[in-house]
């Protein structure tokens, strides 16, 4: 079930990162960091903060709250 979680995440990742990178390409620079550059941060701290909850690391819980706020 990990491991399916984990592809899904990877998957999702690298559909927003291209579609960052193509509105960055376009010209598109704020669109691309207010609709994809969120979205990526937001994720990325579930994975954190999830590892730090693996891990019982208290800190990497803290980064990863911050980084889910703030997507």
């Amino acid at each position: 079930m990990i491991i399916s979680v984990a592809f899904g995440m990877v998957h999702i990742l690298a559909g927003l990162i291209i579609k960052f990178y193509m509105l960055w390409r376009k010209g598109e620079k704020v669109d691309a960091i207010c609709d994809m550059g969120f979205w990526i941060v937001g994720l990325l701290g579930v994975c954190v903060f999830a590892g730090g909850m693996g891990l019982g690391n208290d800190i990497l819980n803290n980064v990863g709250i911050a980084m889910m706020i703030i997507g």
